[in-house]
C-alpha cells in the first residue's frame, strides 16, 4: 500500500516512521534524503515498505531499549479496534469488512460436531463428576457402565491396550468395568454438562459430551469435548473478549472464532482425533462452567446467536480470521492471505474502556539474545531490514537481522517479538540504545474539523529550548492513504512556558490543513527531534470524522400510538451548533418522513469521546406511530456544510397502537336477532363508533348491519374513567334461515392503529327448536326416552314433546311431555337458555320386536317443529 508524505523541505528532518536515523548515544540525527514523487494535491507517495533502519551497535549496558504499540501479532482483527468501530455506529458486517477486506459472508451448520483437545488434563486419564443422570459409555460396543450412587467420581483410563472405567466412593477407587475397547464417553442426560476434574482440582463443565480418546499415534490419552458447533464458540467469545462490550464488537469475535473453527473443520489439528485446541495456539475455549459457576454470559451468547452459522469466506472457503487484543494503530500483513493486510486502524482510539497496552516500553538484554540465538556468537549489532510501512517508524516489524561474532541470523518480526515473553507485546516496536529522557516533548490539544483539518498543540526538544521544533502532522483516511503536513511549533503558549520554567513561550503551533475523503480519519503529530536522542516522538494521534456529520441511533421504542427514537450526531462543519435530524420510518402503509427535530440534549460522553464538540449533541424524537406492525426508523444528520447528509443508523420496532375496545354481551334469538353489548376507540373516547354485526346463516351467507355504539353504559363508564357512559349497543335484527348461526361483531377504528377488531363471535340456533335424545331404553313392558329441547322462541318457557314409536304393530304417537327437567350443561354451551331444558318420557311398550323411537320439540314460534332424534330398541 502506498504512503503519502510531505515533500521533505530543506534542513527538516522526517520522522522515524519515515526514515532510517543515525544510531549512536547522545548524537546528533542526520538528515536523510528521501525519493518522493508528487501525486495530485502536492502529496508524495512513497511505494513499498518502509526503509531498512541503520544498525544499532552493541549498548555498552548490553541492555537494548524497546518502545512499542499493541500487544500480540497484530494481523486480521483487532478486538479493541472492533470495540471502537462499535462505539461509532459500524455494524458487525461493517467491522468484519474493515478488518477482512475482500471476503464474503458464508455460512456453516451451527449444530455440527466439533470435537476440542481440553489439553489441560495432562495425567492420562479423564476424571469427572459423578451425578445419577451421568451416562458412561464404551463408544465402540455401545455398553452403558453403571456405577453406584454412593460414587462422587468416575473416571477412564488407558493400559495394557484397554480402558478401564473406576468409580470413587469414600474416597477409595473402585473398578467399575474392565476390558473396554474405547473410546469412553461421558454424557450428563440432565443437564447437557458434564464436570471434568482437572490435575489442579478445578471443576471444568463441558458440554454435550467428554471422551477419553486414545490416540493411536501418539500413545496419548487425551480427553475430547465433543459438542455442536455453536455451543464451542459460546465457549469461547467471552474468554476472547470483554463480555460487556458493544453487541457489534462480540458479534464480529463470534463471527471471527466460528471461521477460525471452520477452518479446522477441513484441515482439524489432528486428524480422527480433534478439530482444535482450546489455548491461545488456537483459540481459547473455556468451556461452560468453572467450580460450578457459569463461565457463559448472556451478552456473548446472544452475540453468537445473533450471528448463528455465519463466518468469513475468500473464494467460497473460510478464511483464516487470525484476531488478536490490538494492533497498535497499524495492522500487520499475513504470510500468504490476501485478506490480512498492513494498513493504518483509526478504530483502536476510540475504543471504551482504552486498551493498556496501546504504549509499552521494554528492554531486551543482549544476553538474552545471545542464548536465544547462540549460533550468532557473541552478539555485535542488531538491524530492523523491513517494516510493513505506515504508521510510527515505518509499521510494524517484518524482518530484522542480527549480526554476532559467528554469524549472522534473520529473523522474523514475530520472533523478536517472542524473545522476552510477557514484556516485548508486539512486533510493532522501535529499538534503540538510550532511554527517552532528551527527546521532545509536546502534546496533540485539539483535532477537529471546522470545515478544514484544525491541529493545535505544542512541543519543544529539551536540548535546544531556543530553537522552534518542526512537526508532521500525518492524516490517515478512511482508504488508508496518509497526506503528510510540515508545521512549524513555534506560536506564543504562556501555559507551556509557565509548566516548564526556562523553555520559553513561543512552542505552540495552531493550523488548518485541507482533509478530502468523507469518513474516519487517523490524524498523528511527530515532534522532529534536533537534539541528542534517537528517534521523532509521536505527540499523539486522534480520530476524527471528516466530511457529513456523524454520530448514532442510541434507542427506537414504541408505545401509545408513538415512535421515540434517540441518539447523538454531529456536524463537523458546525460542531457546536444544533444539528438538524430527519426521521424516515418505513412501516406497513409506505415511508414517512418527519423533520423539525435536531441536537440539544446532554452528551457528555460525546464530548469527552470527541474533544471540541459540543455536549449538548444528543437527540430525541417523537413521531406517530403509524399503522401496527414492524417499523424499520431511520434518523438522518442534515449537513450544514459540503459534506452531505448521513444516515446515523436504523433500528426497527414493532409498533402496537391502542386499537377500539369492548364486547358483546348478548346474542340471542327471540323473533329477531338481539344483539347487546360496547365499543370505544381509546383514541377518540368522545366520539361514538360504528360497529358491524355479521351473521353467517348456516348455507354460508352472510347478511351484515351496522350499528353506533351510543347508547348509555354507566357499568362501561365506571370500569374505564374517563371514557364516558355512551358506548353501548342493543339492537334487533331481521334473520332468516333456520338452524345454527354465526353472529360476529366488530368495533370499526377511527384512531391510532391498523385493522377493526372483534368483539367476539356468538353461535345461535334460528328457526325452530333444537336439541337431542339421548337415550331410549325398554324394560317391564315400556319404552323411556330422554334428552333436552331448546325452543329459540321461547327458551325459558317449557318446551312440548312428542313421542313417535315405530314398530311391529305400525306407528304409535304420545304427546303430553314437556321439558323441563335439570341441564345445567345445556344451559352452559348455550349462554341465555334455561337449565330446565331436559326431557323423559316413558311411553307403552307394545308388541315384542324391534322398535325404532322418535322424539320431537313442538314450536311456539314459526320455525316448525324439530325432530330430535330416533334410536332403535328391542321390546321383549
Amino acid at each position: 500500500m502506498g504512503i503519502s508524505t510531505p515533500l521533505r523541505p530543506s534542513g527538516v528532518e522526517m520522522p522515524l516512521h519515515q526514515l532510517a536515523a543515525t544510531r549512536s548515544t547522545r548524537s546528533k540525527l542526520t538528515a536523510l534524503a528521501i525519493a518522493a514523487v508528487v501525486v495530485s494535491g502536492g502529496a508524495a507517495l512513497f511505494s513499498g515498505q518502509a526503509a531498512a533502519d541503520d544498525w544499532l551497535n552493541r549498548p555498552g549496558t548490553g541492555v537494548i531499549q524497546v518502545v512499542g504499540h499493541g500487544e500480540g501479532h497484530g494481523r486480521g482483527m483487532s478486538q479493541y479496534g472492533a470495540q471502537g468501530a462499535a462505539g461509532i455506529g459500524l455494524t458487525s458486517p461493517q467491522i468484519l469488512d474493515f478488518y477482512y477486506p475482500s471476503t464474503q459472508q458464508g455460512s456453516v451448520d451451527p449444530g455440527r460436531s466439533f470435537r476440542v483437545w481440553i489439553s489441560a488434563d495432562v495425567d492420562g486419564e479423564t476424571e469427572v463428576v459423578r451425578s445419577d443422570s451421568l451416562e458412561v459409555t464404551d463408544a465402540a460396543t455401545g455398553q452403558v457402565i453403571s456405577t453406584p450412587t454412593t460414587a462422587d467420581r468416575v473416571k477412564a483410563n488407558f493400559a495394557n491396550g484397554k480402558f478401564t472405567v473406576q468409580y470413587r466412593s469414600a474416597g477409595m477407587w473402585a473398578t467399575a468395568s474392565g476390558n473396554l475397547s474405547g473410546p469412553i464417553n461421558f454424557r450428563d442426560t440432565r443437564t447437557d454438562v458434564v464436570e471434568l476434574v482437572l490435575p489442579n482440582g478445578d471443576r471444568i463443565g463441558y458440554q454435550s459430551l467428554l471422551q477419553a480418546f486414545r490416540d493411536s499415534d501418539s500413545g496419548v490419552t487425551r480427553t475430547i469435548n465433543d459438542l455442536p458447533l455453536d455451543a464451542y464458540v459460546k465457549g469461547v467469545v467471552p474468554r476472547e473478549s470483554i463480555s460487556s462490550w458493544l453487541p457489534a464488537a462480540l458479534q464480529s469475535q463470534a463471527v471471527a472464532a466460528r471461521t477460525f473453527a471452520a477452518v479446522s473443520i477441513t484441515t482439524p489439528r489432528k486428524r480422527g482425533v480433534y478439530n482444535i485446541c482450546d489455548t491461545a495456539a488456537c483459540q481459547v475455549y473455556g468451556g461452560a462452567t468453572l467450580n460450578g459457576r457459569s463461565r457463559l454470559t448472556p451478552n456473548t451468547s446472544n452475540a453468537v446467536e445473533m450471528t448463528a452459522g455465519l463466518i468469513r469466506t475468500y473464494n467460497g472457503m473460510p478464511i483464516n480470521a487470525q484476531f488478536g487484543s490490538t494492533n497498535g494503530g497499524h495492522s500487520t500483513a499475513g504470510t500468504a492471505e490476501p485478506y490480512l493486510v498492513a494498513r493504518p486502524d483509526p478504530y483502536e482510539a476510540l475504543a471504551k474502556p482504552p486498551q493498556k497496552y496501546a504504549n509499552w516500553t521494554s528492554t531486551i538484554s543482549v544476553s538474552v539474545l545471545e542464548s536465544r540465538w547462540p549460533e550468532i556468537g557473541n552478539f555485535e549489532r542488531i538491524r530492523i531490514t523491513q517494516r510493513t510501512g505506515g504508521g510510527d517508524w515505518g509499521g510494524p516489524v517484518v524482518k530484522a537481522v542480527i549480526q554476532g561474532s559467528k554469524a549472522t541470523k534473520e529473523i522474523t518480526g514475530d520472533q523478536l517479538r517472542q524473545t522476552v515473553a510477557g514484556t516485548i507485546r508486539s512486533a510493532f516496536l522501535q529499538i534503540s540504545d538510550s532511554d527517552t529522557s532528551t527527546l521532545p516533548s509536546g502534546a496533540v490539544d485539539v483535532v477537529a474539523v471546522t470545515g478544514a483539518l484544525h491541529v493545535r498543540g505544542w512541543a519543544f526538544d529539551p536540548d535546544a529550548v531556543a530553537t522552534s521544533l518542526v512537526v508532521h502532522v500525518y492524516d490517515t483516511g478512511p482508504d488508508g492513504s496518509v497526506v503528510g503536513s510540515v508545521v512549524t511549533a513555534d506560536q506564543r503558549r504562556a501555559d507551556v512556558g509557565a509548566a516548564y520554567p526556562g523553555v520559553g513561550d513561543s512552542h505552540g503551533f495552531d493550523v488548518w490543513l485541507p482533509t478530502s475523503g468523507r469518513g474516519l480519519h487517523s490524524v498523528c503529530v511527530y515532534a522532529i527531534n534536533i537534539g541528542f536522542g534517537t528517534g521523532n516522538p509521536s505527540l499523539g494521534c486522534r480520530s476524527v470524522m471528516v466530511g457529513g456529520p456523524f454520530g448514532v441511533v442510541d434507542a427506537v421504542t414504541s408505545g401509545d400510538g408513538s415512535i421515540s427514537v434517540s441518539g447523538w450526531a454531529v456536524d463537523p462543519a458546525s460542531s457546536n451548533a444544533p444539528t438538524p435530524i430527519h426521521i424516515y420510518d418505513t412501516g406497513p402503509a409506505g415511508v414517512v418522513g418527519y423533520s423539525g427535530f435536531t441536537t440539544g440534549g446532554s452528551r457528555p460522553d460525546v464530548a469527552a469521546a470527541y474533544p471540541g464538540v459540543s455536549a449538548g449533541s444528543g437527540y430525541s424524537a417523537v413521531v406517530p406511530g403509524g399503522a401496527s406492525g414492524v417499523h424499520t426508523v431511520c434518523a438522518f444528520a442534515i449537513s450544514s456544510g459540503p459534506g452531505g447528509n448521513t444516515q446515523l443508523g436504523c433500528q426497527t420496532v414493532t409498533v402496537r397502537n391502542p386499537l377500539p375496545s369492548g364486547a358483546v354481551d348478548v346474542v340471542a334469538v327471540t323473533g329477531a336477532l338481539h344483539v347487546r353489548g360496547w365499543a370505544f376507540d381509546p383514541d377518540a373516547v368522545a366520539t361514538s363508533l360504528v360497529v358491524h354485526v355479521y351473521d353467517t346463516g348456516p348455507d354460508g351467507s352472510v347478511v351484515g348491519s351496522v350499528v353506533t355504539a351510543d347508547q348509555r353504559r354507566a357499568d362501561v363508564g365506571a370500569a374505564y374513567p374517563g371514557v364516558g357512559d355512551s358506548h353501548g349497543f342493543d339492537v334487533w335484527l331481521p334473520t332468516s334461515g333456520r338452524g345454527l348461526h354465526s353472529v360476529c361483531v366488530y368495533a370499526i377504528n377511527i384512531g391510532f392503529g391498523t385493522g377493526n377488531p372483534s368483539l367476539g363471535c356468538r353461535s345461535v340456533m334460528v328457526g325452530g327448536p333444537f336439541g337431542v335424545v339421548d337415550a331410549v331404553t325398554s324394560g317391564d313392558g315400556s319404552i323411556s326416552v330422554s334428552g333436552w329441547a331448546v325452543d329459540p322462541a321461547s327458551s325459558n318457557v317449557p318446551t312440548p314433546i312428542h313421542i313417535y314409536d315405530t314398530g311391529p304393530a305400525g306407528v304409535v304417537g304420545y304427546s303430553g311431555f314437556t321439558t323441563g327437567g335439570s341441564r345445567p350443561d345445556v344451559a352452559a354451551a348455550y349462554p341465555g337458555v334455561s337449565a330446565g331444558s331436559g326431557y323423559s318420557a316413558v311411553v307403552p311398550g307394545g308388541a315384542s320386536g324391534v322398535h325404532t323411537v322418535c322424539a320431537f320439540a313442538i314450536s311456539s314460534g314459526p320455525g316448525g317443529n324439530t325432530q330430535l332424534g330416533c334410536q332403535t330398541v328391542e321390546v321383549r
